[in-house]
C-alpha cells in the first residue's frame, strides 16, 4: 500500500461513517494544517499533538 491510498482509503472512511468522538474522549489527537497558494507545488505542513490534563489542554 501506498501513503497515497491510506489517504485516500482512510478519508473514504471517515467520510462513509463520520467521526463524532469528543476530543476529550482520547488521550491524544493531532492537528496537521497544511498551508500553500492555491495551484502551487509547495506548502507548510506543521503537526502538534495536544493532551488534556485535568479538563486543561496541554501542547506536547
Amino acid at each position: 500500500m501506498t501513503f497515497e491510498e491510506l489517504y485516500y482509503y482512510m478519508n473514504d472512511l471517515i467520510a462513509e461513517k463520520g467521526n463524532h468522538k469528543r476530543l476529550s474522549d482520547v488521550e491524544m489527537f493531532t492537528f496537521e494544517p497544511h498551508i500553500s497558494i492555491p495551484n502551487s507545488q509547495y506548502g507548510y505542513k506543521r503537526e502538534d499533538i495536544y493532551y488534556f490534563n485535568n479538563g486543561r489542554l496541554i501542547k506536547l
